[in-house]
């Protein structure tokens, strides 16, 4: 029996202490061939400057909540439900990466889930109506 991955909310202060593990999923999905905004050749720099630069700015006021699944102590995927969406968008995005081999469905559906709960809590809505995921198999 597999243990299931611990799902959290990531605020700024925790973004900080796992930047190297955020760095390395989306590293890791954007070198898989994932469509989140970026090309190869992606460096891990590059992909640590995302974390720090566009998303710890909108985490610090909650424009974006950052959810993070970890499983035997590392991060292994995120959701990012994104409230801060253009006025000709007027529903909160979302986003999941997961990094890891193997069978990633039920951890998609909980990141997924989860993220969906949270954007009814903060708008009193239907939570999420637009959703990119991306894994690395």
């Amino acid at each position: 029996m597999t243990t299931p991955a611990s799902l959290h909310v990531i605020g700024p202060d925790a973004l900080d202490r796992l930047i190297h593990d955020l760095a390395d999923i989306l590293h890791a999905c954007v070198g898989d061939g994932a469509s989140v905004g970026f090309i190869l050749p992606f460096s891990r720099a590059e992909a640590e400057a995302f974390w720090r630069d566009a998303v710890r700015p909108q985490v610090d006021p909650g424009r974006r909540i950052l959810i993070g699944a970890a499983l035997g102590g590392r991060h292994v995927g995120t959701a990012q439900l994104i409230h801060d969406m253009p006025p000709n968008q007027p529903h909160d995005g979302l986003y999941v990466m997961i990094a890891l081999a193997g069978p990633w469905a039920a951890l998609d559906r909980r990141l997924d889930r989860t993220a969906a709960a949270l954007g009814r809590d903060h708008r009193g809505g239907c939570g999420a109506s637009s959703c990119q995921s991306h894994r690395r198999l």
